[in-house]
């Protein structure tokens, strides 16, 4: 990319520099990088001779900064090129359109000016009383009003008489008002500093259950919280919500008339018309329209930005392993599928069970416990050691089938978990699982999905359509673009960092290897399968369609259990060298300085920096031997549920349990007790110090103690806690801004 264009233009420079200036001496070199189009990953990971060790998160901010910068500098040239060619641009308006900080403010300032802004009775009141409005404008001299207006009364024309020659006029100088840049931008900054939120429920169905926290609802629009921005414009959409951005009128009015109207002019009652009706007739309803879109596009940025995490460490939980898992999408009146995979993911056998009959039924007893005994049977025959249970409609009633199950048969020691199955629908009909199991009920991939899952979430999960993942509340409130956009870059960073087998991966999981793609990923698949595994990360490059470049960006990424033991770590090919220098130095095999802290111990990484390798670059390879060959995800340990809990009736008020937390949203935690609802751990109530965002202190997958706060059946809604009873809450001076914690709602 040449100097000319707007992501290397000075301004986006000015712009990186003055918000990270720690960077400002490498910011030439990280835009360079970026602009090369290598994954952010690779460049994190294996470029930081050049980036001087800055990871992936500010890596992405400066690219979306960067990104935006330049969209910003490459719409603020076109339209001063627009504006100089229809002949409008003046000093003022050159000031407002180069100080316009964002494209939603820089289209709010030259809207007036582009084509089409005048609506066809706008340009039929212009043609007829124009010249009658800047005369009133200008406050002619030596003119009384009856003098000016006199010329346009006509019947012709519909101004039958003065009043309404007068009342034209009026409307004409009310859209000149609105037009105005400066006064549009006034009342913007006016209703976003002091604007109130109004919401108000419709009396429509019944709306109360979802929406009963809006009957009356009003906060400042500066104070909006990004889920209750979503819930309200989810209400309004619905039509279930009558939705109002307001502000101070009166202080409005007095903001344009101290704008455009003088206290000597001979018009000035007129003038003083023109404004209130240039504020009802258009300012006030254009910008409510411009800040509830740019409080969408701001709740829709941190609600994605949360998503991500959540994703995150859902792809990032620590996998059961290579263990053969029984599987079960559930189901209630249609009955389960069942299926076991051994201990690679393949399926092995599966099966329908019936365990809920009608209690009228005859043989309802011999059902159940036939149900049962499949069960048992595909536990023994497979050695089970885990069974996953979908998370879908009937999993509370599957969960309490197979724990009494389990009980009655103590020869069996298999334990029971959860699993989180959004997106093991559309697996189950998608093409991808109908090519591996083209007989297979879509149920029966549900199931082996489930176990697979559970055997490896990254594994599984990556080979998804990263929106078919469940990963928060009102996902399909926000734009769908930038979801997907950033899901995917999220999957791909997972990938990167655990690292795929290239020899087990499906494709699905290769084509999200950083510097690979769906091309790719089908050619090493048909390798494996003509060829056979590969031996080496070197024999990657035997796959049609794997250029050197591929092969560079992608190789790192990439585990081959063959001859090389280097080949089973993050170290890169180019780095084999200088693990082999190490080596040398010891007198031992490359391989034998993985794990080794001893022998690592008495090698200076500072020696071994240089011409070929970067400080930061021998540090890693340091890193990563001194680990050794390991799974970055950690232990897995199912939770531990308690037997007698079934139902919200078996809760008590004070119960202290433990959970896993299953979502994260800026307003609290999610957590699965093993009871028949989900509960809530409000952020207020995580911890005993303010917790700000909730991810900083939970995160999805993890386990933790709670105790019952409230349960409210007729709802069916619990309420958690982590803090210490009767711990002291932080008085609200020592808050972040002093700001309360925000409510749950939404």
């Amino acid at each position: 990319m040449t100097a000319e264009t707007p992501y290397r233009s000075p301004e986006v420079f000015e712009i990186l520099s003055r918000e990270h200036p720690q960077l400002a001496d490498r910011i030439p070199a990280l835009l360079e990088l970026l602009d090369s189009g290598a994954p952010i990953p690779y460049l994190a990971r294996y470029r930081k001779d050049r980036t001087g060790g800055v990871d992936e998160d500010l890596l992405r901010r400066i690219r979306d900064r960067r990104d935006e910068a330049a969209k910003l500098a490459e719409r603020r040239a076109a339209a001063l090129r627009d504006l100089v060619a229809r002949g409008v641009l003046d000093d003022r308006l050159r000031a407002m359109v180069e100080n316009a900080s964002s494209i939603a403010a820089l289209e709010s300032v030259i809207r007036p000016f582009v084509d089409g802004a005048m609506s066809p009775e706008d340009k039929a009141w212009e043609e007829q009383v124009g010249a009658l409005a800047s005369a009133i404008e200008k406050g002619e001299a030596g003119l009384s009003l009856e003098d000016l207006v006199a010329p346009f009364v006509s019947e012709e024309k519909g101004l039958a008489d003065q009043s309404a020659a007068i009342d034209a006029a009026v409307s004409v100088l009310a859209r000149r008002i609105s037009e105005e840049p400066e006064a549009r931008d006034r009342i913007r900054r006016h209703v976003l500093t002091t604007g109130k939120l109004r919401a108000k429920l419709l009396p429509v169905g019944d709306p109360q259950k979802r929406y009963g926290n809006y009957h009356d609802f009003s906060q400042p629009v500066k104070a909006l919280p990004p889920h209750r921005i979503h819930a309200v414009l989810r209400g309004k959409r619905e039509k279930v919500l009558e939705v109002k951005i307001e502000s101070d009128r009166e202080r409005a009015v007095q903001i344009l008339r101290e704008l455009v109207v003088k206290d000597e002019h001979p018009a000035k009652e007129l003038i003083e018309r023109a404004v209130d009706r240039a504020l009802d007739d258009r300012l006030a309803p254009e910008t409510e329209r411009s800040v509830l879109s740019e409080l969408k596009a701001m709740a829709d940025l941190d609600a994605v930005k949360m998503f991500a995490r959540n994703l995150e460490q859902m792809l990032l939980s620590p996998p059961a392993g290579s263990q053969p898992v029984l599987g079960v999408e559930p189901g209630v009146r249609r009955g389960c599928k069942i299926a076991v995979v051994d201990a690679s993911g393949a399926n092995c056998r599966h099966a329908s069970i019936h365990p809920f009959p009608p209690e009228d039924r005859k043989d309802a007893e011999k059902k159940k416990e036939a149900a049962k005994k499949t069960v048992g049977d595909f536990c023994r025959h497979h050695k089970v050691a885990l069974i996953g249970v979908g998370s879908g409609p009937g999993c509370r009633e599957v969960d309490r089938f197979l724990r009494e199950m389990l009980r009655d048969d103590e020869g069996l020691d298999v334990k029971l978990v959860t699993v989180n199955e959004a997106g093991a629908g559309a697996y189950a009909s998608s093409e991808a699982a109908k090519t591996e199991f083209p007989k297979l009920d879509p149920r029966v991939r549900s199931a082996v999905t489930i176990a697979r899952r559970l055997q490896d979430p990254l594994a599984e999960l990556a080979r998804l359509e990263p929106r078919s993942i469940g990963v928060g509340p009102y996902q399909k409130d926000v734009d769908q673009g930038l979801l997907g956009r950033c899901l995917a870059e999220v999957i791909s960073s997972c990938v990167a960092r655990v690292g795929v087998d290239l020899n087990a991966a499906a494709e699905g999981v290769l084509a999200r290897v950083p510097g690979l793609g769906k091309a790719e990923a089908a050619a090493i698949v048909a390798r494996r399968k003509e060829s056979g595994p590969f031996a080496t990360r070197a024999q990657l490059k035997e796959a049609p369609g794997i250029t050197e470049r591929v092969y560079r960006i992608s190789v790192g990424f990439l585990r081959v259990a063959g001859e090389n033991p280097l080949d089973r770590t993050s170290i890169h090919p180019d780095q084999y060298p200088l693990v082999h220098e190490m080596a040398d130095k010891l007198g031992i095999e490359p391989g034998d300085l993985l794990g080794n802290e001893r022998a690592l111990a008495g090698l200076d990484p500072e020696g071994f920096a240089g011409e070929h390798y970067s400080l930061h670059t021998v540090e890693d390879v340091f890193s990563v031997l001194r680990a050794g060959v390991v799974d970055p995800r950690g232990q897995f340990q199912p939770p531990a549920f308690r037997d007698d809990l079934k139902t919200l009736d078996d809760l008590e008020v004070g119960m202290e349990l433990e959970g896993v937390v299953t979502n994260i949203a800026n307003f609290g935690a999610f957590v699965d007790i093993g009871v028949d609802q989900e509960g809530l751990v409000h952020v207020s109530e995580l911890s005993d110090v303010f917790v700000d965002d909730p991810g900083n202190v939970v995160a999805v997958g993890e386990r933790v103690k709670v105790r019952v706060l409230a349960i409210d059946k007729e709802r069916k809604r619990l309420s958690l806690s982590r803090r210490t009873p009767g711990a002291r809450r932080p008085p609200r001076e020592e808050r972040p801004g002093g700001r309360r914690p925000a409510s749950a709602e939404g």
